[in-house]
C-alpha cells in the first residue's frame, strides 16, 4: 500500500511537471530563468565551483558569460561560459548590467575572506589581439591614496592622509553598485578622497544623511567614506541608520567639481621619468567598447589630455607607487596617465619604473559646451541657482529632460540650443503640457517640479524602491513602478522556476522582487495599484492604455479594475520576448517604440499596438565590430515625427535623434555628459 502511494505521488508530480511544460511560454516571469550579460574586466577572472571555493578555470579580458544568479550581498555571480561550464565569479572581476535584477541563490554565501586555493601560477588565457596578453592573475587593488591638493604651483607638496572613517557598529546595511562615471568615498561631503570606485563596484551602505543625499559606504577593501547618492544605485537604503554628517572642519579646501570637468593640475613634477622609453611594455586598452580617458597625472582629478579607443595598443612607460595608474606614450609625442584597471599587458607591470611626473600635454578640448557637473545632491532649497550653457540649435522644437551622468536633471531647449540644470534626481518625465517635470530622488521618493525650477514638492514616499514615472495623457496622474513584495521558486535550470516544494529541495531556491505599477494624483490623492504582471516596470501612458515592460514581454493594461465589463482581463500581451524593453507610445497611439536586446546588444524597434509590424529602426554599422554599440532609451517627440535616444556608437554615450521611420539619424550637441547603466533608467523625456 505504501509503495503504491509513493508511485501515485510520483506520477502526480510528473503529470504536474508535464502540465507546466505545456503551459510554456505562457508562464510569467517566474517560469523564465533570465540571464544577464557579463564581461570579464581587463585583469581577467577566475571561475569557482562555489564562492571562494575550488578554481575551475580562468577567463581572458573581454570574455563573455551569462549570469543567472547572485549571492545576497551581490559580491558573487553564478555564470555560464560559452561552452556551457557553470560556476561562480567575483562581481569585481566583471562588468555586468542589471546585476541586482538577478535572483538570489539561497544557501550560497560569499566567503568571509579571499579564496585560499585560487591559482597562483596559471596564466589567464590570452585573447587574440595585436600585442597584448592578459596578466597572470587578478591583482588586488592597493590601498587608496588621497587626491592631490590642486595648486597652480608645479613644486611637489606633500598632502596629509585624511583620517579613515569607521563604519558604525550594529544596524542594518544595504547593497549599492557604483554607477557609470565611478564614485569617490570622501571623509566628508566635498572633502578629502579616501578611496575611488569604478563602475559596477559593489558597496555596503551602512548609513545615510538625513536628507538622503549622502551615503556612508564601505568598499571591498574595507574603506568607509561618504559617497554622493547620485553616484550609486542602491536598494533598500531606507533601512540603514540616519547619521550626522561630519563637521565642516573635515571638509577639504578646493573645488568640488566633478573629476571629468576638472581643469586644474594638482601639484607634481613635470616632464617624464628618465629611461622609461627603453624599459617600456606593450599593452592594450580593455574598456568594454568605450573610449578611455588619458589624464595628465595619476588620478581622476587631473585634466584629460587624450582619449583611447577600446583595444588600442599601448606603450607603457612607468607606473605610480601603488601601480594603480600607468604612464603611457601619446601618439603626438609626450605621455599621459591611464587607470591600470583598464589596461592589460603580457609583462610584469610592477617592474616598470615608478614616476610622479605630470604631463604638459595640452588639455583635450570638449566636443561641445556642457553643463557644470558641480552639484551638492541636496534638496532644491540648498541648490545653487540653475546654470545655463549655450549649444547649437537642433532644428527641432520642444525640450528634453535629461538625466545627466552627475546625478542632475537638465532641461535642454531644442529650438534655442541651451541647457539648464533643473534639480538633482533621476528618471525625469515632462508633463503633457510641458509645464512640470516628475522625477525620483533616491531614498526620498517621487517629486514634481515646475519647468522653471520653482515649486518642487514631494508627491509620494512609500519606502519602496521606485522607478520610471510617466504622466497620464491629461496630466492629472503619474504612474510609476515600485517593489511590492518578493517571491521564491526552485530553479530547475533551462528556464524553469517552479513554486517551492519539498520534492524539489535539491534545486536552488531563488528570490525575486515583485513589481507593480501604481498611480497617484497630483493632489497626492487617489493612490491605486494597477492590474499588471508582477514584474512591471518602464510604463508609458496613452489614451490607448499603459504599455510597460515585464519579464514575460511587453504588456498593455488600463487604469482601473483588472477586468472589463464583460469579465475579460484588461492586461493583455503585446510581445512574448522578455528582452523587449522600455516601450514608449507615439502620441497618437498608432506605434510603440521599444528596445530589443536579443542579440546581446540593444537596438531600437517600433511595433503596432496589436503586436504586428515589428520593425528595426537602428542597426549595427558593421557586423565586423568586436563590440557592437548600443542604442537605448527611445522616446517620441510630442508631434510624433521624431525619436530621441541614447547611443554609444561614437565611443561615449550621447543623445541622438532620428525620424519616426529610423532615417536621418544624427547626434545632438546638447552639451550634457550622459551615461547608461542598463537598469531601465529613463534618461530622456521629450516634452513641449
Amino acid at each position: 500500500m505504501g509503495i503504491a502511494a509513493h508511485w501515485k505521488k510520483a506520477i502526480g508530480l510528473l503529470f504536474a511537471f508535464a502540465l507546466l511544460l505545456g503551459l510554456l511560454p505562457g508562464l510569467s516571469a517566474q517560469a523564465q530563468n533570465i540571464s544577464v550579460l557579463a564581461l570579464v574586466r581587463g585583469r581577467g577572472a577566475t571561475l569557482y565551483d562555489v564562492p571562494g571555493g575550488t578554481s575551475l578555470r580562468t577567463f581572458a579580458p573581454g570574455d563573455r558569460l551569462d549570469a543567472t544568479g547572485r549571492t545576497e550581498d551581490a559580491t558573487w555571480i553564478n555564470g555560464t561560459a560559452a561552452d556551457g561550464q557553470t560556476g561562480w565569479l567575483r562581481v569585481e572581476d566583471v562588468i555586468i548590467y542589471d546585476l541586482l535584477t538577478l535572483p538570489v541563490v539561497d544557501g550560497v554565501n560569499a566567503p568571509a575572506g579571499q579564496p585560499t586555493n585560487a591559482p597562483t601560477t596559471a596564466a589567464v588565457p590570452s585573447r587574440p589581439g595585436p600585442t597584448a596578453t592578459a596578466t597572470p592573475s587578478p591583482t588586488p587593488r592597493p590601498s587608496p591614496t588621497p587626491r592631490p591638493s590642486p595648486t597652480p604651483s608645479l613644486t611637489p607638496s606633500p598632502t596629509p592622509s585624511p583620517t579613515p572613517l569607521a563604519a558604525p557598529s550594529g544596524g542594518k546595511s544595504a547593497t549599492g553598485v557604483v554607477r557609470g562615471g565611478g564614485a569617490e568615498l570622501l571623509a566628508a561631503p566635498q572633502g578629502s578622497v579616501l578611496a575611488t570606485a569604478v563602475t559596477g563596484d559593489p558597496l555596503e551602505i551602512v548609513g545615510r544623511s538625513d536628507d538622503g543625499a549622502w551615503l556612508l559606504a564601505t568598499d571591498g577593501e574595507g574603506v568607509t567614506g561618504w559617497v554622493a547618492r547620485g553616484q550609486v544605485v542602491t536598494f533598500g537604503v531606507e533601512v540603514v541608520p540616519v547619521l550626522a554628517l561630519p563637521a565642516a572642519g573635515h571638509v577639504a579646501s578646493g573645488s568640488a567639481a566633478s573629476p571629468e570637468s576638472a581643469s586644474h593640475q594638482p601639484a607634481g613634477q613635470t616632464g617624464t621619468v628618465s629611461g622609461t622609453r627603453g624599459s617600456s611594455l606593450d599593452g592594450e586598452v580593455v574598456a568594454n567598447g568605450v573610449r578611455l580617458n588619458v589624464r595628465s597625472g595619476p588620478a581622476t582629478t587631473y585634466a584629460i589630455v587624450a582619449k583611447l579607443a577600446d583595444r588600442a595598443a599601448l606603450s607603457l612607460l612607468a607606473r605610480n607607487e601603488n601601480s594603480t595608474w600607468v604612464q603611457v606614450a601619446l601618439e603626438a609625442d609626450g605621455f599621459g596617465w591611464v587607470s591600470a584597471r583598464f589596461v592589460t599587458t603580457g609583462g610584469a607591470m610592477d617592474e616598470l619604473p615608478v614616476s610622479d611626473a605630470i604631463s604638459d600635454a595640452p588639455v583635450l578640448a570638449a566636443p561641445a559646451p556642457r553643463v557644470s557637473t558641480q552639484t551638492t545632491q541636496s534638496p532644491i532649497a540648498n541648490l545653487p541657482s540653475p546654470q545655463t550653457v549655450s549649444s547649437s540649435p537642433s532644428g527641432l522644437t520642444g525640450k528634453l529632460a535629461l538625466s545627466a551622468a552627475d546625478g542632475s536633471i537638465v532641461l535642454y531647449d531644442l529650438a534655442g540650443g541651451s541647457a539648464r540644470r533643473l534639480t538633482s534626481g533621476f528618471d525625469p518625465a515632462i508633463s503633457p503640457d510641458g509645464g512640470k517635470v516628475a522625477f525620483l530622488r533616491g531614498g526620498l521618493g517621487l517629486f514634481v517640479i515646475d519647468a522653471d525650477g520653482s515649486n518642487e514638492r514631494l508627491l509620494y514616499s512609500g519606502g519602496e524602491e521606485m522607478r520610471a514615472p510617466a504622466w497620464s495623457p491629461d496630466g492629472e496622474f503619474i504612474v510609476f513602478s515600485r517593489v511590492n513584495g518578493q517571491d521564491t521558486c526552485r530553479s530547475l535550470g533551462f528556464g524553469f522556476c517552479l513554486p517551492d516544494n519539498p520534492q524539489l529541495s535539491q534545486y536552488p531556491l531563488v528570490r525575486k522582487d515583485l513589481r507593480t505599477l501604481s498611480r497617484i494624483g497630483l493632489d497626492k490623492e487617489n493612490f491605486q495599484d494597477l492590474p499588471t504582471l508582477d514584474t512591471a516596470t518602464a510604463p508609458s501612458w496613452n489614451d490607448a492604455g499603459i504599455v510597460y515592460q515585464s519579464n514575460s514581454g511587453l504588456q498593455i493594461t488600463q487604469d482601473g479594475p483588472d477586468r472589463d465589463k464583460d469579465g475579460n482581463r484588461v492586461n493583455r500581451e503585446l510581445t512574448r520576448e522578455y528582452l523587449h524593453r522600455d516601450p514608449d507610445w507615439r502620441p497618437d497611439g498608432a506605434r510603440i517604440v521599444l528596445m530589443d536586446a536579443t542579440a546581446n546588444h540593444q537596438e531600437i524597434y517600433a511595433i503596432n499596438p496589436d503586436g504586428s509590424g515589428l520593425t528595426p529602426l537602428t542597426r549595427p554599422a558593421s557586423a565586423l565590430l568586436e563590440t557592437l554599440p548600443h542604442n537605448v532609451a527611445p522616446v517620441w517627440s510630442p508631434d510624433g515625427q521624431s525619436i530621441a535616444f541614447l547611443s554609444n556608437r561614437d565611443g561615449e554615450w550621447a543623445v541622438y535623434v532620428m525620424d519616426g521611420d529610423g532615417s536621418n539619424q544624427r547626434r545632438l550637441a546638447v552639451g550634457v555628459e550622459m551615461n547608461y547603466r542598463f537598469q531601465n533608467e529613463q534618461v530622456i523625456s521629450w516634452g513641449k
